[in-house]
């Protein structure tokens, strides 16, 4: 496994991580790249294999940020930095150091995968569809060890929000988050652009609580220790204007912000056999391909999960001219498992580069 910037490492005790109310604790043990990769990485004397961190009495339940007009280009430089020292650290709720390292050990290289080999001379990645069902572990170890080739300085990571809470369609955060490998940077200018701009929440608790974004934030702070997150939960009522609409502002800023790439956090085919899975897979690839967004409008979770969450990265993909598709992999919870071909979940992994 690539050291990925921490060769360095020795093993040490972080701190104990703040829960910020009730609820279990991740433990204090922090291991490296290196460790995990040697496998001497032992997560067994810690508390346990289902350790779940409690969200209770974060600060920040539903803050809105007001509208101050449209950002200047020096906006989107995160180069002055800022003092974010008010906002409360979030916890991830998801985390499971031994699913984790295991996925990490069981990584599949994206030469290896089903959907075929790669081109070794691609562009860097402008923009990707990565899953947040931790069933796919392996499949997101995958994907951010070959994004981490060419490390981003930002993630914008768009995912859906699942349980349609809150007080509005879109949410942020500006706030940090604690992981068994450090702390994950928030890209705090990034974020004042989305509360500016379109009027983003802030939300804490549900950022901690939604899966899309939390289950994913240790695969990011483990293989890309230095790179920064913009966190951005959309509504599935978000219109397909809406959703465009957010799209272009990506665009933008990505254009100001080159190092910076646009993920979604998205998982495919919902509750159906493999056969039927496999074949709304196809359909919803289809859709992609050609950016039929009418299409993708029309569809629901025996597609996908979050309709939103793709037509906002494929308008801002396309803006940019990161119109090539590189699919690196495709698998269904059934084939994972071995079992429960009746009611499966699908995944794919993919980038959207530039044309060379």
């Amino acid at each position: 496994m690539k050291m990925h910037g921490c060769k360095t490492l020795f093993i040490v005790l972080a701190a104990v991580l703040c829960l910020f109310g009730a609820g279990g604790a991740i433990s204090s043990k922090v291991f490296s790249p290196a460790e995990v990769s040697a496998g001497t990485a032992d997560p067994a004397g810690a508390a346990g294999a289902d350790r779940v961190v409690g969200a209770d009495g974060v600060v920040g339940s539903d803050r809105v940020v007001g509208v101050d007009g449209a950002a200047e280009s020096a906006g989107y430089d995160d180069s002055a930095g800022s003092d974010d020292s008010a906002v409360p650290a979030l916890s991830c709720r998801y985390y499971n150091e031994r699913d984790f390292l295991k996925s990490v050990n069981q990584a599949v290289p994206t030469e290896n995968i089903a959907a075929g080999p790669v081109n070794t001379a691609r562009s860097p990645a402008k923009g990707g569809i990565v899953p947040h069902h931790l069933l796919a572990g392996r499949m997101i170890a995958a994907f951010f060890d070959d994004l981490a080739q060419d490390p981003p300085g930002t993630i914008i990571l768009l995912g859906p929000n699942h349980r349609l809470v809150g007080s509005n369609e879109v949410h942020t955060s500006s706030a940090d988050w604690l992981t068994a490998f450090g702390t994950l940077k928030a890209d705090s200018k990034l974020t004042k652009v989305l509360t500016d701009r379109i009027n983003a929440s802030e939300n804490n608790r549900l950022m901690e609580d939604e899966h899309s974004i939390s289950s994913l934030v240790p695969y990011i702070k483990y293989y890309m220790p230095d790179t920064k997150i913009v966190p951005v939960l959309l509504h599935g009522s978000y219109t397909q204007e809406q959703s465009k609409e957010l799209g272009a502002l990506l665009a933008e800023i990505v254009t100001y912000r080159p190092d910076a790439v646009i993920l979604a956090s998205i998982d495919f085919s919902h509750y159906l056999n493999v056969i039927e899975a496999d074949r709304m897979d196809e359909m919803t690839l289809a859709a992609i391909s050609s950016r039929n967004f009418d299409e993708l409008g029309r569809m629901n979770n025996d597609n996908l999960d979050s309709v939103p969450s793709v037509i906002t990265l494929l308008t801002a993909m396309d803006t940019i001219g990161a119109k090539d598709i590189d699919v690196t992999g495709h698998d269904n919870s059934s084939r994972i498992t071995g079992s429960n071909q009746d009611y499966t979940t699908s995944y794919y992994t993919m980038f959207f580069r530039i044309s060379d």
